[in-house]
């Protein structure tokens, strides 16, 4: 009874638990590429509020900038999951959130929500290309 009942909670537990799909919109370049940070974004994470604005987690990826450290610092970043909120019509974002994942494996939080700052969608699209994709994304 005691196995059944450890199997149902976590069969319950996997199903709460967020399913990511990450959406590769630009990749981290290899090892040694001068090449700026990949850039994904996780569609299941995007909703549309009431208001109109859309909220997504966008991934960072510095992979590449990563591997050639991991020998001399275990705290070097791995990767950022910033949680953003777009307003398409005005061609703003802001930043809610923010997990920091370390080489280590360590990951550090810090809540943005309080912060009204709204900056505009950058003029060069590829410098940000989860913009255009989460203000592009229809729910199905």
């Amino acid at each position: 009874m005691r196995a059944l009942f450890i199997v149902l909670v976590l069969l319950v537990a996997s199903s709460v638990a967020r399913a990511e799909e990450w959406v590769v919109l630009r990749k981290p370049p290899e090892i040694g590429e001068p090449a700026p940070a990949g850039i994904s974004v996780d569609p299941t994470s995007i909703e549309i509020l009431k208001s109109g604005i859309r909220r997504a987690r966008v991934k960072v990826d510095f992979l590449s900038r990563r591997l050639g450290f991991e020998r001399y610092d275990p705290k070097v970043l791995s990767f950022t999951i910033w949680t953003n909120s777009y307003d398409c019509d005005k061609k703003m974002s802001r930043e809610d959130s923010m997990e920091t994942h370390w080489v280590d494996g360590s990951v550090k939080t810090l809540d943005l929500s309080k912060n009204p700052k709204w900056y505009p969608a950058p003029e060069n699209r590829a410098a940000d290309l989860s913009f255009d994709f989460v203000c592009g994304w229809e729910p199905k």
